[in-house]
């Protein structure tokens, strides 16, 4: 099948690993069963590219959300089309020959208007009081963005690395990473900057 526009043909791996040091296909990038439903977040490899794509190339190791898949009939179980601008970054760094994957350095790109952001972590309490989350719920959260993507398709990002900015709690989605837990988000989610 030839893939148009900037569709993208994928062959679905396994989930989001918790750790950047997996080796290879037979440790399955894994999480339980019993938790597939749970978390959307998948690791697929791109097999085939649009005419229109920019981003990705066939064999880079992509991260995408569950909900944005395409079944096509006719295709195995296991390949998907998404739409390029639904992925949410791209793994570097991983050595894919022969449909043997290895991850041993790799460096987490987001694709798109996407950026990682490190979540500021809430301020202690002076008096010893500790306050719920339901009486803080509407409040906005603040981090420092760690990297933004190299690959903008139609402008370039108003907010750079380093910068702080305010988001809300619905924002995004939290990925872990080599370096830690951080919050995956598009720029749009960005309230302001400080």
């Amino acid at each position: 099948m030839k893939v148009l526009r900037s569709n993208i043909l994928i062959e679905e791996i396994g989930f989001a690993p918790t750790k950047a040091d997996v080796k290879g296909l037979s440790s399955t990038w894994g999480i339980s069963e019993k938790l597939r439903g749970h978390n959307p977040m998948r690791i697929g490899v791109v097999k085939s590219i649009g005419t229109d794509t920019t981003t990705v190339q066939e064999g880079d190791v992509v991260l995408y959300l569950s909900l944005y898949l395409m079944n096509i009939p006719g295709l195995p179980i296991n390949q998907f089309m998404i739409y390029e601008g639904n992925l949410m970054g791209r793994y570097d760094g991983i050595e894919n020959k022969n449909g043997t994957i290895k991850m041993e350095r790799i460096k987490f790109n987001p694709l798109s208007d996407r950026i990682i952001v490190k979540k500021d972590e809430p301020a202690k309490p002076k008096n010893g009081l500790v306050v719920t989350d339901t009486t803080t719920s509407n409040k906005p959260l603040t981090g420092t963005i760690v990297r933004v993507s190299d690959f903008q398709v139609e402008r370039p990002l108003v907010v750079k690395e380093g910068d702080r900015i305010m988001f809300t709690k619905v924002a995004g989605m939290e990925i872990e990473l080599e370096e830690g837990k951080f919050i995956i988000m598009r720029e749009a989610d960005v309230i302001g900057i400080f």
